[in-house]
C-alpha cells in the first residue's frame, strides 16, 4: 500500500478528511497548534495538501470525485508515492510539536504540578500563586503539606497527569 498526496479545496480540509475516511480510507491530514494572543488555533501543516493511503490505483477515481478534495496529485502524469514510514516520520514531528505546545499552556493556581528540580525528586505540588518574572515565574507551592515560595523556570514545570 502506498500514501499519495492530494489537493484540498479552500477551506475544506475537515469535510474532505470525514468524507474520505467515511468511504473506507486511511488518511493523514496533519495539523498544528499555535497560539495568537492567547487564543489557540488549529492549522493544517501542509495548507491545501493531505495523504491518502491506498492499495487500489482504481480508486483514484473515487478519491477526485470526494467533495473536499480537488485533486489527486501528479507530477508530469504519473502519482509520487510516500512510503509508510515517511508518513510516520511526518506524524512524529507533528505529534512532538503538538505535544509541546499542550505542555507549554499556562500555569494557573490550583493546578497539580511536578517541578523537575533534583532537590524535590519530582515531588508533586499544587500552585497557590504566580508572579511573572520574564522566563521564570515565582511560584507559592504546597509542597510537603506546606506552602514553599521558590522561582523557576517554566521548563522544569511539568503538568502532573491525573
Amino acid at each position: 500500500m502506498d500514501w499519495i498526496a492530494i489537493t484540498i479545496k479552500p477551506n475544506q480540509s475537515k469535510k474532505a478528511e470525514a468524507n474520505l475516511q467515511n468511504q473506507g480510507f486511511a488518511t493523514f491530514f496533519p495539523r498544528i497548534f499555535y497560539k495568537i494572543k492567547n487564543k489557540t488555533h488549529v492549522k493544517d501543516m501542509f495548507s491545501g495538501y493531505a495523504f491518502v493511503r491506498i492499495n487500489n490505483y482504481e480508486k483514484l477515481k473515487s478519491i477526485n470525485a470526494t467533495y473536499g478534495v480537488s485533486k489527486v496529485l501528479s507530477i508530469q502524469n504519473r502519482i509520487p508515492t510516500l512510503s509508510d514510514d515517511t508518513i510516520n516520520s511526518i506524524e512524529e514531528q507533528v505529534n512532538a510539536h503538538n505535544n509541546n505546545y499542550e505542555l507549554d499552556k499556562t500555569l494557573k493556581i490550583n493546578d497539580q504540578v511536578i517541578i523537575k528540580l533534583e532537590i524535590f525528586k519530582n515531588q508533586p505540588a499544587e500552585i497557590l500563586n504566580i508572579t511573572e518574572n520574564k522566563d521564570s515565574q515565582n511560584i507559592l507551592l504546597r509542597l510537603l503539606d506546606s506552602s514553599h515560595t521558590i522561582w523557576v523556570d517554566k521548563s522544569l514545570i511539568e503538568f502532573q497527569d491525573l
